[in-house]
């Protein structure tokens, strides 16, 4: 009793932390959870994971409710109680784990927020920065795995999506509280470089146009010029990316599905890479002497189904066109 509280502080009570609704001071009768005017007083703070926001968006936020939200990327900066020396076991396994956590972590946020996070959503990983350079045992096995799995090389499904940045070179051995090694010293130029550093990764990480993204799940093949065609098929790389094809496989340069009935339905399907991946815009032309051509601006287009960042387009022709001997048709994809 007696303690003044401002508005909006926090508290904790028996295990629950409570938020205060206004400036006041304490007495057995507010008391938070237990006083008979605590709820005058006191909310119940009920925000300790990331879905409790995201779970209650256009509530949180209901200035932004219509615009929803998107979880762009992932940070990591972790490691102090599986360095220790008493830990061996959990610092050998620190590679392994890590890989793991990238992956569910991905999986769970696509499946709890559909089409709110991208398949490989980028992930900045930051090293242990415990001791400096001069980190050693466990403390200097836990920085080379986390070193480890920004190496295209290592893991080539992380290339281009997860970036390893060194934190070493921003320990320092002083701070407001020398007793607290365990977190920097309190020292806020460390946390200053280290957050830097992983938004320059995360900057680098979305800055990569699409092309070098979708390049980087073939690292075996030569996919570095858009215009080229490394299997030999007739498509370009560009082409292949845009339609959702193997740029590797000769085998694999036909989006289009499905043949065309005249005068009856004039449906077909195509598939094509992730809309939100490419920002790309898709439409259909059609011709019936393949020397001129107009679009149809009346086709229909649905998305049936999306796998591996392939979407398959249902296409329902204008009806109107479904006449004469022939139809050629053309899916035309622009970039922005």
């Amino acid at each position: 009793s007696g303690t003044a509280y401002v508005a909006d502080c926090y508290v904790r009570n028996n295990g629950v932390t409570y938020v205060s609704k206004s400036a006041h001071t304490s007495s057995a009768t507010n008391a938070p959870g237990t006083g008979a005017q605590s709820s005058t007083y006191w909310t119940t703070y009920s925000v300790f994971n990331v879905t409790d926001i995201l779970d209650n968006f256009g509530t949180q936020y209901p200035q932004w409710a219509a615009q929803g939200f998107e979880i762009a990327g992932f940070g990591w900066f972790q490691g102090w109680n599986d360095g220790q020396s008493t830990t061996t076991g959990l610092a050998i396994r620190y590679e392994q784990n890590l890989v793991r956590l990238i992956k569910q972590l991905r999986l769970y946020y696509q499946g709890r927020y559909p089409g709110k996070i991208k398949t490989d959503a980028p992930f900045v990983v930051a090293t242990c920065g415990f001791d400096g350079w001069a980190a050693a045992g466990n403390r200097l096995t836990l920085a080379n795995a986390q070193l480890a799995v920004g190496n295209p090389a290592l893991y080539p499904e992380f290339a281009g999506n997860v970036k390893s940045m060194e934190a070493r070179g921003y320990w320092r051995t002083s701070g407001p509280n020398t007793a607290q090694n365990y977190h920097y010293y309190h020292n806020a130029e460390t946390y200053m470089l280290v957050g830097d550093a992983m938004g320059r990764g995360m900057l680098d990480l979305l800055g990569r146009d699409d092309f070098t993204t979708w390049a980087s799940k073939w690292p075996g093949a030569n996919l570095s010029t858009p215009g080229a065609d490394a299997d030999g098929d007739g498509m370009s790389n560009e082409a292949e990316r845009l339609f959702g094809l193997d740029p590797t496989r000769g085998s694999s340069c036909r989006p289009v599905a499905a043949s065309i009935t005249l005068n009856t339905i004039g449906d077909f399907t195509y598939t094509r890479r992730t809309r939100t991946l490419t920002n790309s815009t898709y439409a259909i032309w059609t011709s019936t002497d393949l020397n001129t051509w107009i679009q149809d601006t009346g086709a229909t287009q649905t998305v049936t189904s999306t796998a591996n960042e392939v979407e398959v387009v249902s296409v329902g022709l204008n009806v109107t066109l479904l006449t004469g001997d022939k139809r050629f048709v053309q899916v035309r994809a622009a970039t922005p």
